[in-house]
C-alpha cells in the first residue's frame, strides 16, 4: 500500500516522478547519505573556522547564501536534483555555520569554543534522541501534527518579519525580542529551540513515507537533504539559546 503524504506539496509530486535507478530507496540508504552529508557539512565547517578563516568567509555571505538558496529551490521543486546538488549544498551551509560559529567564539572570547562546541553536542544529542522517540513510536507524526507544525512555523516567520520591520522604527522592539538580556527573547530561543526539535521529527517521517512508498532509490539523497537542513536549523537555534545565557547579566 502506497504511504499518502498528505499536505506536503513537495513529497506528493516527488511520488508520481517515475523511477530513474530501478531500485527502491531503503531506511539505511537513507541513513548512509544522512550521515555522509552531516560529516560533509562539518568538515566544511571546521575547514572555514580554523583554514579558511570565517570573517573572509563571512564577507561572501551574501554570494554563498544565493547559491545555496538557488540550490534549495532547485531540490524542492526536481527532488531527484539532490542526488547531485545535495552535497556542494552541504558543502556550502558547512562554510557558513563555520563561519557564524566562528564569528561567535571571536565575539565571545572568554568562552572561545566552547559554545560552537556545546551547541553541536546539544543538537546531536536531540537529534538522536528524536531519532530514537520517532523510531520506537513514542513520537507520531500525523497529518494534524503536520498542519499544526506548519501553521506555528508560519506565524513565527510572520512575527519575526514584523519584528524585524519595526526594530527599524523603535530599537526597544528588536531588544525586547532579541536583545540577551530580555527574558521574553530567553523563551522565544527556548520554543524555537522546540520547534526545531520536532521538525527532525517530521524530516524523518518524511524519509519514511519515501520508503513506504517504494519511490526510487535517488530519493534518499533528497530524503537526507531534508533531514541536514532540519539539523541545521536545529543547531543555528541552540547555538541562540547558548549566546543568550552566555551572556545574559553581563
Amino acid at each position: 500500500m502506497k504511504a499518502k503524504f498528505g499536505d506536503n506539496v513537495v513529497f506528493s509530486r516527488a511520488q508520481n516522478l517515475e523511477r530513474v535507478s530501478g531500485q527502491v530507496a531503503t531506511i539505511q540508504g537513507v541513513g548512509s547519505k544522512t550521515i555522509l552529508l552531516v560529516l560533509i557539512t562539518l568538515i566544511s565547517a571546521l575547514a572555514t573556522m580554523f583554514i579558511l578563516g570565517p570573517l573572509q568567509v563571512l564577507s561572501a555571505y551574501f554570494i554563498i547564501w544565493i547559491i545555496t538558496f538557488v540550490l534549495l529551490m532547485i531540490m524542492s521543486f526536481n527532488p531527484t536534483a539532490a542526488r547531485v546538488l545535495a552535497i556542494p549544498y552541504a558543502i556550502l551551509e558547512g562554510m557558513t555555520v563555520g563561519a557564524i560559529s566562528g564569528v561567535v567564539a571571536i565575539a565571545i572570547p572568554d568562552a572561545g569554543l566552547l559554545i560552537p562546541g556545546l551547541a553541536l553536542s546539544i543538537t546531536m544529542t536531540i537529534f538522536l534522541g528524536a531519532s530514537v522517540l520517532y523510531a520506537t513510536g513514542v513520537i507520531r507524526v500525523s497529518g494534524f501534527f503536520r498542519r499544526f507544525m506548519y501553521t506555528l512555523l508560519l506565524g513565527v516567520v510572520i512575527t519575526s518579519l514584523v519584528v524585524m520591520i519595526a526594530g527599524f522604527f523603535n530599537s526597544q522592539i528588536y531588544e525586547l525580542f532579541y536583545g540577551v538580556n530580555s527574558g521574553i527573547a530567553l523563551l522565544i530561543s527556548i520554543i524555537m529551540v522546540i520547534i526545531s526539535s520536532l521538525y527532525v521529527v517530521i524530516s524523518l517521517d518524511n524519509a519514511t513515507m519515501i520508503v513506504d512508498a517504494g519511490m526510487d532509490k535517488t530519493f534518499e539523497w533528497y530524503a537526507a537533504f531534508g533531514i541536514l537542513l532540519n539539523i541545521i536549523w536545529l543547531y543555528y537555534e541552540v547555538l541562540r539559546l547558548l549566546i543568550i545565557l552566555s551572556q545574559r547579566d553581563r
